[in-house]
């Protein structure tokens, strides 16, 4: 502005020039406000989307509610438990409930204690992610391996009160 005052420019002119300035900033301002606020609105309606993608590959159920709903029904792997017998019965509850495979490393992990606990955590980063290396991890660990099993299923009897069906679907599990 001294510039143009040095120049010989009217005060009025001056004035004039500084109002435009201020107003062409002011103009600049507002677009960069609206354009950050449709990238904002951009990136919710893709938010939106994803969730309503997820949703609809679910079956329309949200996995908020499945989360819940099967936090009741997952017991705790308890230490003189047959690790078998618990995974075998969390791969049901979770097929049940359409978890798809990549999730059960995050639904079993917090259901482990003692031995089990330890051969989770004693697996790789990598592994640690795969449901089957964390099941084999905890059957080895538990000494559940195949000569185990032939030993158990050569050894078995049926149980008192347990019917043909029910001792034959516990020695198919050998």
């Amino acid at each position: 502005m001294a510039d143009l005052i040095d120049k010989g420019e009217t005060a009025s002119t001056c004035l004039n020039l500084y109002r435009e300035m201020q107003a062409a900033e002011r103009d600049e301002r507002a677009a960069e406000r609206d354009m950050r606020k449709a990238e904002m609105d951009n990136s919710y309606r893709l938010r939106e989307l994803e969730l309503r993608e997820k949703e609809l590959a679910t079956g329309g159920k949200s996995s908020f509610k499945t989360s819940e709903s099967i936090k009741t029904k997952l017991p705790k792997f308890s230490e003189g438990q047959d690790p078998d017998v618990f995974l075998k019965a969390f791969e049901k509850l979770v097929t049940l409930h359409k978890i798809q495979k990549s999730e059960w490393p995050l639904r079993l992990i917090p259901l482990l204690c003692g031995k089990a606990l330890e051969a989770y955590s004693r697996l790789s980063d990598e592994d640690s992610r795969l449901y089957d290396k964390i099941k084999t991890a905890i059957l080895v660990r538990y000494e559940l391996t195949s000569e185990a099993y032939r030993a158990k299923f050569r050894n078995s009897a049926q149980f008192a009160g347990e019917s043909f069906k029910e001792f034959s679907v516990r020695i198919e599990g050998f």
